[in-house]
């Protein structure tokens, strides 16, 4: 088993160093397709300034006619033949860049999974010890990263709920801002399709709103930190200018319903980036504890190397 051990060890070790490898290789790559590509352009412009002088053209004419015609010809003809050597010269860095590239990634695809296998054998190693009465830390380990996977897994089913809440506010005021679009053109007298379309987007909304509560509700039994509404009431929200509207047309009632819909625009903002800071905290959240689990995997998988 040691030697076993050993061999793996060696393997992971190898494999991190041709990762970094790759990825400098392929950054090298980019710079030299980058490169590639300006000297290309740079050669199509020399050979067009080489046909030019050669063809019969304005530019041919005049060289002509000044008498410089040949000693420019030359000198355009030596500067795209010195581009066409660096084009050249680039190209032969690229295909080598490529090869080593193909080969590294062959290597790595051949030693694909060795740091899962140095783990896997490194446990097997520590329950032996276990078995044996040497303590090794592998069982405070496994309970410290069970604890950090359930955190995991509640922190992701409520940043679920975020993401679902911070969709559903941005369709809310979308419609709203349609409503409001609709309103203004009420306001100025757009007449009775106007009217239906800004109710329609009002009806629109209060359905949406429905839903929105609903999200909410289950956030809150999930995470204390729910966005809390202090404006809005769902179930009757528009409900007596909806009717006034529907009944009493006119500008003041118009205008009345044009407020109610600023305001829960208003609002809906100020959820959603309430939303948006909950979610970007979770997140970081998420991430601290994969860290942590990353950290103590680490600082085991040293020790066990130590004493092994």
């Amino acid at each position: 088993m040691e030697q076993n051990l050993w061999e793996l060890r060696e393997n992971c070790h190898i494999e991190e160093n041709l990762c970094k490898k790759r990825e400098e290789l392929r950054a090298q790559r980019k710079q030299l397709e980058e490169k590639m590509l300006e000297l290309s352009v740079q050669y199509s412009r020399e050979t067009q300034d080489v046909k030019e002088l050669e063809g019969l053209n304005m530019t041919s004419l005049l060289s002509s006619l000044s008498g410089t015609k040949q000693k420019n010809l030359e000198k355009e003809r030596r500067e795209a033949k010195e581009a066409a050597l660096r084009l050249e010269e680039a190209k032969k860095v690229l295909e080598q860049v490529e090869k080593e590239l193909q080969s590294v990634d062959l290597e790595v695809r051949r030693l694909r999974g060795s740091k899962e296998k140095y783990e896997t054998a490194l446990k097997e190693k520590a329950a032996q010890m276990e078995a044996a009465g040497i303590r090794t830390g592998f069982s405070e380990l496994e309970e410290k990263l069970g604890n950090l996977e359930t955190e995991s897994i509640e922190v992701t089913d409520v940043l679920q709920l975020g993401n679902a809440l911070r969709w559903q506010l941005h369709r809310i005021m979308e419609i709203l801002q349609s409503a409001r679009n609709w309103g203004r053109v009420d306001l100025i007298g757009g007449g009775s399709t106007s009217s239906a379309l800004k109710r329609e987007r009002m009806e629109e909304t209060r359905k949406a709103l429905a839903e929105l509560d609903v999200i909410l509700g289950y956030f809150r039994k999930k995470f204390r930190e729910t966005p809390v509404v202090s404006k809005i009431s769902y179930e009757e929200w528009g409900d007596d200018l909806f009717a006034a509207d529907f009944l009493l047309d006119g500008f003041v009632i118009d205008a009345l319903v044009q407020v109610d819909i600023v305001d829960c625009q208003e609002e809906m903002k100020r959820l959603y980036e309430q939303t948006e800071r909950i979610c970007k905290s979770l997140r970081q959240k998420a991430d601290g504890i994969q860290a942590e689990k990353e950290s103590l995997q680490k600082q085991w998988l040293e020790y066990m190397e130590t004493i092994g």
